[in-house]
């Protein structure tokens, strides 16, 4: 693309979308939207780095590995004040394992687990969230997964890589969730994993802040990836319009 001297644009006179309120568009915007989305952590540049090509490689725009980009630590947070979330009380496996129905979703051996680190913040309910995998990770009830995700975890890479120990790794699966695609997303709104956004713009804000909050290190177990955002408001205009020049007429 750095090489290309000339563009030939597309506009809504090659096509049209039948499933989408948007034009069939790819120009100068969307361009300018996937040079900050391609735009890698560490390629010399301090501004404009979308990072995002890190966790959403394309042709599927995912890479179906498991990251933290801090959804948790924000609706936590939102509700308990800046900062509750990275002082919440998470047990250790030991201790975790040992009373199950305190700490673990409930299951066909245990209907009564309160499931309570795989439930909704609510304000009458502190000490509730959901950290995602790390309600599965080496779940006595859950072995089907386990291997996967010791492979994931563990693997080159991965958040664990190093240190295997279930004990070691179980805190690195706090707040982590699978990479969804964002191939058209015009027909997945709301957005992240809680529906708690809106807009793409919404979303790219989203991780504006959280992105500060890692090069701060105030995001909790958040995402090596993370970090590595640097995009301010000037980005999410031409970001969002590349994003949505990946919707498709999909059935």
């Amino acid at each position: 693309i750095d090489g290309r001297k000339e563009f030939r644009w597309v506009g809504p006179l090659d096509d049209y979308f039948v499933l989408h309120q948007q034009p069939f568009r790819f120009g100068p915007e969307e361009l300018a939207g996937l040079r900050i989305f391609f735009a890698r952590d560490g390629a010399g540049k301090e501004a404009s780095v979308g990072n995002c090509v890190a966790c959403h490689p394309a042709p599927r725009f995912s890479d179906f590995r498991l990251h933290n980009n801090g959804v948790t630590q924000m609706e936590y947070d939102q509700i308990f004040g800046a900062g509750a979330f990275a002082k919440l009380a998470i047990p250790g496996l030991k201790e975790r394992n040992a009373d199950v129905n305190a700490y673990l979703p409930a299951s066909s051996r245990h209907p009564d687990a309160s499931g309570r680190f795989r439930a909704i913040a609510v304000r009458t309910a502190p000490g509730r969230t959901d950290l995602g995998v790390w309600n599965v990770y080496e779940n006595p009830d859950l072995p089907g997964p386990q291997a996967a995700l010791r492979e994931i975890l563990c693997g080159p890479g991965g958040p664990a890589a190093g240190d295997c120990r279930p004990e070691a790794v179980l805190p690195r699966t706090i707040g982590l969730f699978k990479t969804p695609s964002i191939r058209d997303l015009g027909q997945s709104e709301p957005y992240l994993h809680t529906g708690a956004l809106d807009t793409i713009e919404d979303v790219l804000r989203f991780y504006m802040g959280t992105s500060d909050l890692a090069r701060r290190g105030r995001l909790r177990n958040g995402s090596p990836e993370m970090a590595g955002i640097r995009i301010d408001e000037s980005d999410v205009v031409p970001l969002a319009a590349f994003l949505r020049s990946l919707n498709e007429d999909y059935h």
